[in-house]
């Protein structure tokens, strides 16, 4: 007769469940960024699902509200050199590539004459997201919020909300108690159409 183990159960269980996560790129589903004091979500700025889901995002805005000429990318603090490059790599073409990490130039120099697309907070919850992205407009910045969800190949886009208060109340309004980047520390020009 056959003997039945109980831990060979629950040990496929774990195999498969892994191996589901990582063929799908799950990655990390739950994440703050910023973190939020005492929370238990990751926040690692440069995991692929977060990168997905900003380019995603940023995407939808660009085209939503495309800029003459070149443009230039903000993501959050700590962000790497390779997955800034990986996100621009993602993103609507501008006129050139312009300042990088690597050249040595201060991003912040050419983003004095380019506008600016600055990621505030990303959220991810499982198959459900949402990112905060502070776009330029004649009339000052502005807040769009973009709520992405995962299906089996890829995060998409399902709706959007550009907010038509002034930002700061705006920022206010999306989530009080959460802290909100909105430096301008670390400014990428977008990737050239050359």
């Amino acid at each position: 007769m056959y003997a039945h183990k109980p831990w060979t159960a629950v040990l496929a269980a774990g195999v498969l469940t892994t191996l589901i996560t990582t063929l799908t790129g799950c990655g990390q589903t739950y994440v703050n960024i910023p973190p939020l004091p005492g929370d238990v979500a990751g926040h690692n700025v440069d995991s692929h699902n977060v990168a997905n889901v900003e380019s995603m995002a940023l995407s939808h805005v660009i085209q939503e509200n495309p800029p003459v000429g070149q443009y230039a990318v903000s993501l959050p603090p700590q962000t790497s050199s390779l997955t800034y490059n990986r996100v621009l790599a993602k993103l609507p073409k501008g006129s050139r590539r312009g300042a990088t990490a690597d050249s040595g130039v201060a991003p912040e120099t050419g983003s004095q004459s380019m506008p600016v697309f600055r990621i505030a907070q990303v959220k991810i919850k499982g198959l459900d997201a949402e990112v905060e992205v502070v776009r330029p407009t004649t009339d000052g910045p502005r807040l769009t919020s973009v709520y992405l969800r995962r299906d089996i190949d890829d995060w998409y886009v399902r709706w959007s909300r550009t907010w038509q208060l002034p930002l700061a109340e705006a920022l206010k309004m999306v989530q009080p108690e959460r802290p909100i980047y909105t430096g301008q520390s670390d400014v990428r020009p977008a990737p050239s159409g050359e």
